[in-house]
């Protein structure tokens, strides 16, 4: 093998490793465990103002196997306006709840 050919193959390498993580937003915890999903409940929100538009502090919790766990995350346009009682599905890491991050979220249509 030429010195060619070993900096193209670390290159490939390395882009397929750079794809992974951006996919998985470079969350490196799902690289440490196994992982499951739970779903978990709004807490609290605090919108802020940014340059394009709005962002949410958001607050959660959720459990697993009777105990409950709390995680926050920041929320953009992106997701639409939340609120306080809206349903979230969380990520966590088996062997760690404390180790978590938001996978969906879902709207609550307010009654009329």
């Amino acid at each position: 093998m030429n010195d060619k050919s070993i900096v193209w193959a670390f290159g490939i390498l390395f882009m397929a490793v750079m794809c992974f993580l951006m996919f998985n937003f470079f969350d490196v915890r799902i690289l440490i465990g196994k992982t499951a999903e739970a779903k978990g409940k709004i807490e609290s929100i605090k919108v802020r103002a940014v340059r394009s538009g709005y962002v949410q502090d958001v607050r959660y919790v959720f459990n697993v196997e009777g105990m409950d766990y709390e995680g926050s995350t920041i929320v953009g346009n992106r997701n639409g306006p939340q609120q306080v009682g809206n349903s979230i599905d969380i990520k966590y890491l088996v062997r760690n709840p404390e180790m978590n991050k938001p996978v969906g979220f879902y709207k609550r249509v307010p009654k009329i």
